[in-house]
């Protein structure tokens, strides 16, 4: 049986929750403009420009990645 597990979220956790939702959010649109004949549109990109912001963000959001990575093979088991 399934054990019921209460995981409380820390303060990082919510950082890096947010991070991956805007990650997920910029691959959405370039996904879907790849399926259906489009050249993919990155929004962070787009409202950023392709500079050192944008960079920062997208290494946020890796890290973000394995950071819960991190938590689901270690914290929550």
């Amino acid at each position: 049986m399934a054990k019921n597990k209460q995981i409380k979220m820390n303060l990082l956790d919510k950082i890096a929750g947010w991070l991956l939702l805007i990650g997920g959010f910029n691959w959405l649109p370039v996904g879907m403009n790849l399926i259906f004949g489009g050249s993919g549109t990155d929004l962070v990109t787009s409202i950023f420009g392709s500079g050192i912001i944008s960079g920062l963000i997208f290494s946020l959001v890796g890290l973000s990645s394995l950071y819960f990575v991190y938590r689901v093979f270690v914290d929550f088991q």
